[in-house]
């Protein structure tokens, strides 16, 4: 018997009782594939059903749910919810950018990509080999050096490639609101030119101001590539944390004053001239 139930992704990758059976594969996809479906996500296009198998635990009475088929979309849309700040790693691998790239050339080439993505489906032409192959290169993934300005031939061909097929405007209001609300927080997410922060986590930056730098440490700080970096998730956390401790109070946690006092009550700020200076800073 099977029963057949639409779900939202919220609802779907925040179900506790989804469990992974033992045959699952482990994750494979890689980062351009998982810029894809958040691409098919925000342009709202089906992204496929999901199988469950769902049992009754005789212990304790509850419905416990084996994902028999969906593993890397449920793991890739989990791994978004909880870390933010992955969708620009992702969007490095998958647009050819850095951490040194301009702004506007971000833009130009998730714009580029987005025309690609948009226009070229292999499924429209599964029955031509040479099509699927001239859209693989279109879509082929290689590295970037981040210590270099330069990019292979091949990312050549591949820019050169897009910008025959593609006459999309530059203008980026011009974009579906949900593909420019995607390209915001790609932008926010990005990192700085040292790499060891993101746009989003930015704004949480406050160990110079406080006096528990250890207690920030521990709460805040990922080893990425060599280097320390404030953790997209990690801040998620502290960021919950917080909203809950207002909702006990029942103050407003969009209160920059709210937010300060609760800092200095974890944290502690050396003094109120850094407390104002690390105010200045917040929006």
């Amino acid at each position: 018997m099977f029963q057949i139930e639409p779900k939202s992704l919220k609802e779907y990758v925040t179900d506790e009782n989804i469990k992974m059976p033992r045959f699952q594969r482990s994750e494979v996809w890689k980062e351009k594939q998982k810029f894809d479906l958040m691409l098919s996500i925000c342009k709202q296009y089906p992204i496929g059903s999901v199988i469950l198998c769902c049992e009754v635990n005789n212990a304790n009475g509850m419905t416990e749910k084996w994902l028999i088929d969906g593993r890397q979309r449920y793991s890739t849309i989990q791994q978004i919810l909880l870390s933010p700040d992955l969708l620009w790693n992702w969007a490095k691998k998958t647009l050819k950018i850095k951490d040194t790239s301009s702004e506007e050339e971000i833009r130009e080439k998730f714009i580029d990509y987005l025309e690609v993505y948009t226009n070229y489906d292999k499924t429209e032409h599964e029955d031509d080999p040479e099509v699927i192959q001239g859209i693989d290169e279109l879509s082929e993934v290689t590295d970037v050096d981040e210590e270099s300005d330069d990019v292979s031939q091949g990312d050549n061909e591949y820019n050169d490639s897009i910008r025959n097929v593609s006459d999309y405007s530059k203008d980026t209001t011009k974009l579906p609101v949900t593909a420019k609300s995607l390209l915001d927080v790609m932008l926010f997410c990005k990192r700085n030119k040292k790499g060891n922060n993101y746009g989003l986590t930015q704004v949480f930056n406050f160990v110079k101001y406080i006096k528990k730098d250890a207690k920030f440490t521990r709460n805040f700080i990922v080893a990425d590539d060599s280097r320390q970096r404030i953790s997209g998730q990690k801040t998620r956390v502290f960021v919950n944390a917080y909203k809950d401790n207002c909702r006990s109070q029942r103050i407003d946690y969009k209160d920059k004053e709210n937010f300060l006092n609760y800092i200095d009550d974890e944290y502690e700020f050396k003094d109120q001239k850094t407390r104002d200076k690390y105010a200045n800073t917040v929006l």
